[in-house]
């Protein structure tokens, strides 16, 4: 407790830094200590070291809004590549924070496209596992980001099954799709259950 708290100042960083440096074993079998080194790490700006220990826990199940924290704080200070827009995305999209989740596959799609399909794949298998409304939602956005208006629709489409979003935003991006590619049937559908 005591460690956790002083992992929280930038004074104190470095000897929670130093602490945990010497205890590497400790920190493979302790996801949630892991990531208190991730934030010292962070703090003491050896960045890449704390991507690499943010990485190991984003896995293991530990609190996804607490590693966002420590995310968000790395690509405040330090120049975001595509690695960290990806783990940035995976973060936000298990703590349900759609803003940011939005902005970090903008950043990876400008950082490298070549990624778009395979993120795409694993928004998919994520709505198909999970049924999660908040990654249906955010890869309809995608797909409209990458100028795919029947992907875009079908995954509205499913959204709009499974209840994940309010008739409100199925509204905006029925609308946003309908704009720029034009209106189908399955839009059809959502505009008039939304309204």
């Amino acid at each position: 407790r005591l460690l956790e708290e002083l992992a929280q100042t930038d004074d104190n960083a470095h000897l929670v830094r130093q602490t945990l440096d010497g205890l590497p074993e400790t920190l493979e079998q302790t996801p949630e200590l892991r990531l208190m080194h991730a934030r010292a790490l962070a703090r003491t700006g050896a960045g890449r070291q704390a991507i690499k220990e943010l990485e190991a826990v984003a896995d293991a199940g530990v609190d996804t809004t607490a590693a966002l924290e420590v995310v968000e704080q790395l690509t405040a200070s330090e120049k975001q590549g595509a690695d960290v827009s990806q783990l940035r995305a995976r973060l936000a999209l298990g703590a349900h924070a759609h803003e940011s989740a939005s902005a970090a596959i903008k950043q990876l799609l400008e950082t490298d496209p070549s990624r778009a399909e395979k993120l795409c794949a694993e928004l998919e298998a994520a709505v198909h596992e999970d049924g999660n409304a908040h990654v249906g939602r955010v890869l309809t956005e995608l797909y409209m980001k990458l100028e795919k208006p029947q992907e875009a629709a079908t995954a509205l489409r499913r959204l709009r099954d499974a209840k994940g979003a309010p008739p409100e935003a199925l509204h905006r991006l029925a609308s946003d799709i309908a704009g720029e590619y034009g209106l189908s049937a399955n839009l059809l559908a959502v505009f008039v259950e939304a309204a």
